[in-house]
């Protein structure tokens, strides 16, 4: 076990979720990639890429209410969100490698 709560069920919150499976550093990985991305999709959304509005509105459909309940909890939930990101990080640019 990363955590040492790490076997309960679930408290209802993605944030606590995440940091009694994996810890704190678990949780300041998660949610640096986390903030990076929803900044790079808002940027891509605003940006008119208007394909990407439906996705993007799924996940901060899904993403919201995972703060007081336990919609990512379940795995259709995710499913949905991770074929959303997938949509949406698709459209993200890609830097060139430096030689």
């Amino acid at each position: 076990y990363v955590a040492r709560f790490s076997n309960l069920f679930h408290p209802h919150n993605i944030i606590l979720q995440v940091m009694l499976a994996w810890g704190i550093v678990g949780l300041a990985c998660v949610l640096t990639l986390g903030f990076y991305f929803a900044r790079e999709s808002i940027r891509l959304v605003r940006a008119g890429a208007d394909e990407l509005i439906p996705p993007f509105i799924a996940m901060a459909a899904l993403a919201a209410p995972s703060l007081i309940d336990g919609s990512l909890h379940h795995l259709l939930p995710v499913s949905i969100f991770a074929a959303c990101a997938g949509m949406m990080g698709s459209k993200m640019r890609r830097q060139p490698a430096e030689a």
